[in-house]
């Protein structure tokens, strides 16, 4: 075995023994994280078969950064951490929450008017990379795309947190410092952002993501709630 290659095995293996140290510690039971966690294993073993050293060291690096990620978001999401704040279109003057305020998973994610319910309430947990963990007060489940769908058009809905997947982590983006206007992007594909599906002002229009293209649909205001 060439030198390049042992070195290559070694930085995997301490990568993938990193990652089950972070699984441990922080999301014991996830099995998202575990998932992560076999990957990086199996991304290691390359490093001995037809993938070149560096590319195995590479793979076995990014399953271990995302095995850490799935863990600390999960801790996080679970935590009292973050502030609790209501998400506004000016344009329709309408506010994120949950259809018929289930605590279903799979449940959308729509506008509504304004109101003082905490299905409209979102705690903004701080995670990784200046992310944040956005879950409703009401059923404690965590918002997302679902299926990690990275397509436009995917639905926007929520679902239980402890997965830590970055489909729950949206990057808040200021856009319109003066009026401050936000764009919220999901982690997994973040040339994405939360949307209105085609711009309707109507209560119950759906949630989805579109190409982020800061048009009304797509610039919310951060409200804390008192």
């Amino acid at each position: 075995m060439s030198r390049t290659i042992r070195a290559a095995l070694a930085i995997a293996c301490s990568v993938a023994a990193l990652t089950a140290g972070a699984t441990t510690a922080y999301a014991s039971g996830s099995d998202s994280a575990k998932d992560s966690a076999k990957a990086a294993l199996a991304a290691a073993s390359k490093a001995a078969g037809k993938d070149s050293a560096a590319d195995a060291a590479a793979k076995a690096a990014e399953a271990a950064r995302e095995a850490t990620n799935r863990a600390r978001t999960a801790k996080d999401a679970a935590s009292d951490k973050g502030d609790t704040v209501r998400l506004q279109l000016p344009h329709s003057g309408k506010c994120l929450g949950i259809d018929s305020a289930s605590k279903d998973n799979g449940a959308a994610a729509l506008q509504w008017t304004c109101n003082e319910g905490q299905a409209q309430q979102w705690r903004a947990i701080p995670t990784v990379d200046s992310s944040y963990v956005l879950r409703n007060e009401y059923s404690g489940k965590c918002l997302e795309v679902e299926n990690s769908g990275t397509q436009a058009g995917a639905r926007v809905q929520q679902w239980g947190c402890s997965g830590g997947g970055a489909q729950l982590r949206w990057r808040m983006v200021l856009v319109d410092p003066v009026n401050k206007l936000y764009q919220l992007r999901p982690m997994h594909t973040p040339d994405r952002c939360l949307d209105i599906d085609h711009g309707k002002q109507d209560d119950g229009a759906k949630a989805q993501q579109w190409y982020c293209n800061q048009t009304e649909a797509q610039l919310w205001r951060v409200l804390p709630v008192k």
